[in-house]
């Protein structure tokens, strides 16, 4: 099999997929469209997390607060 092989499936279940799109559309609803549609994408990059991190409790926290 391909990778362009059209009988690839999707890999996740009908009942995954009908509660990731209802999950998305209460976001939608409680935070707005914007808020999807025109932010970027975070990335583990230097641009986002540019100190070294060791693991420690409060490489976490700085983590949570830049998300």
């Amino acid at each position: 099999m391909s990778f362009w092989d059209s009988r690839i499936r999707c890999p996740i279940t009908l009942e995954d997929r009908e509660w990731l799109e209802d999950a998305l559309c209460w976001f939608e609803e409680v935070f707005g469209k914007d808020l999807l549609i025109h932010k970027k994408t975070i990335t583990p990059t230097k641009e986002y997390f540019d100190k070294k991190f060791t693991g420690a409790k409060s490489d976490a926290i700085d983590i949570f607060n830049r998300l």
